[in-house]
């Protein structure tokens, strides 16, 4: 995974609501924090080589929005919209998602480290080099997505909706889930812990482990 492009010791101490000074609404090179950000509405804004901490995004409509070489630590995207972004060279470290839209979406070289991502939605995306690592994805939705070099591990995935997403390879072996929407075609070549293939044994095969 390539890690986001861009020194610390460059960044600019700023606010996000610099990017309305710009009429492409880019924000470049700046360091946030502590900032609360709610209810914008911005079509295709732009966010490159920036760093946020604690900084609240609560319930935001940024549709078409593109990141490139930035950090978000401990930050808050509540029910916010993210549909048909372009996510690249990006961490998410220990944020709050819930109920998140990602729908349509392109991620690249982005890593989410211990996340909260209940009932957040992937689907109809593409995804690359993506890693989800010590997050709790309950109700978490990826229906028709496209994986490629794509990871879960240590993850809580109960109740995770992957309908039509095509699993191939992917070790599922660390991660948790008492039930997950799946079609037997789709995880064909997945690695499944010992528990785990009890649940799809008795889900696909109705096979009982006596």
């Amino acid at each position: 995974m390539i890690e986001p492009k861009f020194n610390r010791l460059n960044l600019s101490q700023g606010s996000f609501f610099q990017i309305y000074d710009n009429e492409d609404f880019i924000l470049d090179g700046v360091f946030i924090e502590g900032e609360i950000i709610e209810r914008q509405h911005i079509e295709h804004p732009i966010i490159e080589k920036c760093l946020f901490e604690k900084v609240v995004f609560e319930e935001n409509e940024l549709n078409r929005l593109e990141i490139t070489d930035c950090i978000f630590l401990n930050c808050d995207f509540s029910n916010c919209n993210f549909h048909a972004s372009m996510i690249h060279r990006v961490k998410f470290i220990n944020c709050k998602m819930v109920g998140a839209s990602f729908i349509g979406s392109y991620l690249g070289n982005t890593l989410f480290t211990e996340c909260l991502l209940n009932f957040a939605n992937f689907s109809d995306s593409k995804l690359k080099t993506v890693a989800f690592d010590k997050c709790t994805m309950d109700s978490f939705d990826m229906v028709e997505s496209s994986l490629d070099k794509t990871t879960f591990s240590n993850s809580n995935l109960n109740k995770a909706n992957l309908f039509q997403t095509n699993l191939k390879k992917i070790n599922f072996s660390s991660c948790e889930f008492d039930t997950l929407d799946v079609r037997q075609e789709d995880i064909i070549g997945c690695k499944f812990n010992q528990y785990q293939v009890v649940y799809l044994a008795k889900k696909f095969l109705n096979i009982q482990v006596v």
